[in-house]
């Protein structure tokens, strides 16, 4: 987000259900200067799957599914915190 020339990030939720899918997503977005870390979703739907999650802050999510996608991994949501 830019606001009068300064860059502000956001925080993000990036929902991927299994704790597979969040390790691999944790250990891309690591590898492209990304501080990630892996959480729990609070009350997790059925489609939340098993309900883990990587947080991290950024100024677009344009770069992280991105890559996410690159790497072959599915993204069921993305909520700002």
């Amino acid at each position: 987000m830019n606001y009068k020339g300064k860059v502000f990030f956001m925080l993000y939720r990036l929902r991927l259900g299994s704790i597979t899918n969040a390790q691999r997503a944790k250990r891309v977005l690591l590898e492209n200067g990304y501080h990630a870390y892996i959480t729990r979703v609070e009350n997790p739907t059925a489609n939340d799957g098993c309900g883990y999650a990587v947080r991290l802050h950024c100024d677009s999510m344009d770069g992280v599914t991105r890559l996410l996608k690159e790497a072959g991994i599915r993204l069921i949501g993305a909520d700002v915190l």
